[in-house]
């Protein structure tokens, strides 16, 4: 029959089929053995792994976990903790949130770099970071949670010192009196600053970011300051760093400052940035300038001292040999007739002598050669009498002004010196008034002067009663100012003036342990401000 397989193609049919079912059995022993392979690849995977890996049920029941979770929290073995809720390595101000961290995973999928304080078997607390994902099965249902822990302690450690380091730096930065400043090495664009910033310039953070640094200076140095800003960002690299410059900073209310400024490049997020330290030197330099003063006044004092020997000296010989001449001038007056022809001559001479004892009087006084009557003495007495002393020998184009306290002050003087003194500073104020003006003399309790302290350091103004002579003449200028007290100096024709009247004044108020302080502008007028010890004894 046809259609029936004859014996030989049975045969050969049941080979075919041994032979395919052959490799079937090698193809699945084949894939037996790379699933195999496969598993012990992950087991010694999910063994070796530094990370610890748990694996637990839905109801968070440890069901596997890799040697790493047994180390992590100190026990010996798995078998410890399979079977145990994987809650308890959790530490119970966690707990819950872990407990809400599965179920939302059940919901939004795996959780990542979620961080958690768990605990050691013998309740030691450290810090970890773990990442979960869900395991389910053919049908989509979840079965497992695979966590993977990692101890974070060192590294939380690691950054509260950093921040911690930051927040003092930040502190340190902010806190410092001197100003730092960040700019752009690109654009000259602020990037950041301090608060003594803000406070040394009066203007807010916001107002200084994005603006050119050369709103820092002067508007008559913005260009040079901009030019040098650019070539020091081309110059210099690195931490490099600008000697201090001395120059001025200019405020927001327009306030010049000099300062001290030192630069720097640095580093910022990876990005190059010029710092510049500003440091407020108006104290440096007021301290400069009262050292100078001081100096200047020692120096002023020890030539006046120097000065006043010299003058001492010479005052006793002009003394002396003036008394010779007197007396022979005398005696020959004396023993002239009426009618002799060098009896006019004679009379000359004792004139002459005259006026040399008053100057010789003067050296003395200069140089306190003479003995002072200190005793109380009245203000409203010695001015009233200083009025009408100046009255006869000021011109009358010039009106004299008293203005006496409404009760009567007392000081510790010699009237006499005192009334040479103030009469030679009223003479040396109608000189300044050639035309005619106003001479004001007025008394009244010293007001307090922080000025005043500065240039007569050691001086006591509460207890001190003030004497002003005020002129409107043409005042002092500027560059002879200071020398209108010292021995000598003159503006007067040589024939006309000796140089002492203001230096004589001088000697006797510093001799009453007082001080002389002037006021005057050019074309402005002049106030002589006395200073004299005020005292609670009656006055005489």
């Amino acid at each position: 029959m046809s259609d029936q397989l004859t014996q030989e193609d049975l045969i050969e049919q049941m080979l075919s089929t041994s032979k395919s079912l052959g490799r079937q059995i090698g193809l699945r022993k084949a894939e037996s053995k790379a699933l195999y392979e496969s598993r012990e690849t992950l087991l010694q995977i999910f063994e070796s792994s530094p990370d610890a890996i748990t694996v637990s049920d839905i109801a968070g029941i440890i069901t596997d976990c890799n040697a790493a979770t047994v180390k992590l929290h100190g026990y010996k073995s798995k078998e410890e903790l399979v079977g145990q809720s994987g809650f308890m390595l959790i530490a119970p101000k966690d707990r819950l949130r872990a407990v809400e961290t599965l179920k939302d995973m059940l919901e939004r999928g795996p959780a990542k770099n979620m961080e958690f304080t768990c605990l050691k078997k013998d309740g030691a607390e450290f810090e970890v970071e773990f990442s979960a994902s869900i395991i389910r099965n053919a049908d989509g249902e979840p079965t497992s949670f695979v966590i993977i822990s990692k101890d974070i302690t060192e590294r939380k450690k690691y950054v509260e010192t950093l921040r911690r380091n930051e927040e003092e730096l930040r502190l340190l930065i902010e806190n410092t009196k001197d100003s730092i400043f960040w700019a752009d090495p690109e654009t000259g664009a602020i990037i950041n600053c301090n608060k003594s910033a803000e406070k040394l310039l009066g203007m807010a953070k916001e107002e200084l970011i994005g603006r050119h640094v050369s709103i820092l200076y002067p508007p008559e140095n913005k260009e040079r300051v901009s030019a040098g800003f650019l070539k020091y960002a081309a110059r210099h690299s690195g931490a490099e760093i600008q000697p201090d410059v001395e120059t001025q900073i200019v405020t927001k209310s327009g306030r010049i400052i000099p300062a001290h400024v030192s630069s720097s490049m640095i580093t910022i997020s990876g990005k190059p940035a010029i710092q510049g330290i500003l440091r407020d030197i108006t104290e440096i330099k007021e301290e400069q300038l009262e050292k100078e003063a001081l100096i200047n006044q020692l120096n002023h004092s020890q030539k006046m001292e120097a000065v006043g020997l010299l003058a001492g000296g010479m005052a006793h010989d002009f003394k002396n040999i003036i008394s010779v001449i007197d007396g022979y001038a005398q005696l020959a007056l004396m023993n002239m007739k009426q009618d002799d022809v060098n009896r006019e001559n004679v009379d000359r001479i004792l004139k002459s002598v005259e006026r040399a004892q008053r100057l010789t009087l003067r050296l003395l006084t200069f140089a306190r050669d003479e003995r002072a009557n200190i005793e109380p003495a009245s203000i409203s007495g010695i001015i009233a009498e200083l009025a009408d002393m100046a009255r006869g020998g000021i011109p009358k184009n010039i009106a004299i002004e008293t203005k006496l306290p409404e009760s009567d002050l007392c000081v510790l003087a010699d009237a006499n010196l005192l009334l040479q003194a103030l009469l030679n500073i009223c003479f040396n104020a109608a000189e300044a008034m050639p035309d005619g003006g106003r001479l004001t003399i007025s008394a009244s309790a010293a007001p307090h002067d922080g000025e005043l302290a500065k240039r007569q350091p050691g001086f006591d103004q509460e207890h001190s009663i003030l004497i002003q002579i005020s002129d409107s003449g043409h005042g002092i200028p500027d560059g002879i100012k200071d020398k209108i007290f010292e021995p000598l100096f003159t503006t007067k024709d040589r024939d006309k003036g000796s140089g002492l009247g203001l230096s004589v004044s001088l000697g006797i108020v510093k001799s009453h342990n007082g001080a002389i302080d002037i006021s005057s502008k050019a074309g402005e007028g002049t106030s002589v401000n006395i200073y004299l010890p005020a005292t609670d004894r009656e006055c005489q």
